[in-house]
């Protein structure tokens, strides 16, 4: 995928202008089921892009006389702190059509790769078909997930060849640092859905993380205005029920490789590096102001992962081992 191309048709306001471009609506079956997206379309140089339609966050909702509106920054955002921790994302960019704006993202996958939800291998090994949990506000234990993902990579084979160890590794605990991620943007739209794994032969590894609607955000009810459904804070739980940040910490940290990578995220943390990263990605400088809600709670699950790490290793950052 050329995404710089995409800057070329980017105007000063930092959004893709598409009235500059002829866009072709794609028939190459990648689904688009969120009911607020507006369909795949192929940009300039063969592009695949996801348009979503922002108005799930404005006027509609009656949120167009509201100071914050930032919930239109939050893929900008997570995609800057996902590059921080060393997480692959989803790249999304504001983009205008007709005097109206949409979120922009493009496909990541690679020719010859395929996405299996983890619904999907849910129901290779269990046989039992899944629904969007959004729907219907249930949940999934983490450590199920987890379990049902070794079963597969475990049974996978391609050719008559069978998965190593360090590769089934390597996939787990990968798995395991993008649920702590959400817990640290508070993604409320956690589903089996909207987390995946990329399998293109004998290589396989979890997809880019992706759809950050419902990150760095209170419960729906308080997102958009009139919704009658209630939300949850994640949708995939910790073994305690809960599915905060100290929770996981103090669930996994002792996992292998766990402890360095979060020792990793609270060491590159800083505000003034994610607003570069913001910057450069995207082309847009948002007023800190506006999105001083969303900083909060990135500040405030840092502050809890700080806290939880060192209660369980005893250990002030920075400092040795006591």
């Amino acid at each position: 995928m050329n995404v710089d191309v995409l800057r070329n048709i980017t105007s000063e306001d930092g959004r893709i202008d598409l009235d500059r471009v002829q866009n072709t609506v794609s028939t190459n079956g990648i689904a688009a089921t969120a009911w607020y997206t507006d369909g795949w379309y192929i940009l300039p140089e063969d592009n695949l892009c996801l348009l979503k339609n922002m108005i799930s966050f404005k006027g509609e909702y009656g949120r167009e006389n509201s100071k914050f509106q930032p919930e239109e920054y939050n893929a900008m955002i997570c995609q800057a702190l996902a590059e921080l921790f060393k997480l692959p994302s989803a790249k999304y960019f504001m983009a205008k059509r007709k005097g109206k704006e949409y979120m922009l993202t493009p496909n990541f996958l690679e020719d010859g790769e395929e996405l299996i939800h983890l619904a999907r291998i849910v129901e290779i090994v269990t046989g039992q078909e899944q629904q969007t949990t959004a729907i219907q506000g249930s949940k999934t234990k983490i450590s199920d997930m987890y379990r049902y993902l070794e079963q597969f990579l475990r049974n996978y084979e391609y050719q008559g060849k069978k998965l190593d160890e360090s590769q089934i590794k390597a996939v787990l605990l990968d798995f395991l640092k993008q649920r702590f991620f959400n817990r640290f943007v508070q993604n409320t739209d956690e589903h089996v859905f909207n987390s995946a794994i990329i399998i293109n032969g004998e290589q396989v590894g979890m997809s880019a993380m992706y759809d950050y609607d419902f990150t760095l955000a209170r419960r729906t009810t308080d997102v958009v205005p009139g919704c009658k459904w209630q939300g949850v804070e994640n949708e995939m739980v910790l073994d305690n029920g809960k599915s905060d940040v100290a929770s996981f910490i103090e669930q996994y940290a002792r996992y292998p490789g766990m402890k360095e990578f979060i020792k990793q995220c609270i060491d590159s943390y800083s505000l003034q590096g994610l607003e570069q990263i913001i910057s450069k990605n995207t082309g847009i400088s948002i007023d800190r102001e506006e999105v001083r809600k969303h900083y909060e709670i990135i500040e405030n699950n840092l502050a809890k992962t700080i806290e939880e790490f060192n209660k369980i290793y005893s250990k002030e950052i920075g400092g040795d081992e006591r």
